[in-house]
């Protein structure tokens, strides 16, 4: 059993274990909050080329070293799909067996949640929302490499409209499904962020508990 945290900025969903320094964590809700908020000043539609390209520019420019970036987009035909189950087949060659097994076990606790997790993720849910018919979501991993904070971050665009959350969970009737992803495995500096810290604190203010929320579950 391990106890791993769930982070919500707008419409992100990460996983840490319990043991990632809290200053890391901090340091990923900020800067990743600031990258989208910039981001949708250029193009609200988050699974659009220019809003990935200024989410990456932006987080380079508050301390995240880009190790590597791209997209793919794959058209499944099935009879039935479940989307849980596509995001953890794209997910998990990025991460290391312990991490699947967190993922794994972090979606099933989405699955069925608990009061505290329910309540939890319709407050990122409500962040997520859908854009142009498709529902966007990122959601990735942060752990620590050689004392930094890292995490590769893959950003989803599907093309169906979910009310909820629990959508991603529910098996549907479909002949096609078309799935972009982009993904960005980087680390962030921890000095650099010691220098911007306290000027991204104050351009948020009191908003911040708007943009990131968190809590624990067990998996």
């Amino acid at each position: 059993m391990a106890t791993v945290n769930l982070t919500a900025v707008d419409h992100t969903l990460a996983f840490s274990s319990s043991d990632i320094p809290s200053e890391h964590v901090e340091a990923f809700d900020y800067t990743l909050a600031w990258a989208q908020a910039v981001a949708r000043t250029y193009n609200p539609d988050p699974s659009s080329q220019v809003y990935f390209d200024t989410m990456k520019t932006e987080l380079s420019r508050v301390g995240w070293n880009v190790l590597d970036a791209g997209s793919d987009t794959i058209d499944i035909v099935q009879d039935r799909i479940e989307p849980k189950s596509i995001i953890f087949s794209m997910l998990s060659p990025y991460l290391r067996a312990e991490q699947q097994s967190q993922l794994n076990g972090v979606l099933e606790a989405m699955r069925q949640p608990n009061a505290g997790v329910h309540d939890f993720l319709t407050f990122w849910w409500n962040k997520a929302s859908v854009h142009q018919g498709k529902t966007e979501m990122m959601i990735g991993p942060l752990y620590d490499y050689l004392n930094q904070p890292s995490t590769v971050l893959l950003h989803y665009s599907f093309n169906f409209e979910a009310d909820d959350w629990r959508s991603l969970f529910v098996e549907r009737a479909t002949a096609e499904l078309t799935v972009s992803a982009y993904h960005l495995t980087m680390n962030e500096s921890i000095p650099q962020w010691h220098q911007i810290r306290d000027a991204l604190e104050k351009k948020f203010g009191d908003k911040a508990n708007a943009h990131i929320d968190n809590t624990k579950i067990d998996i």
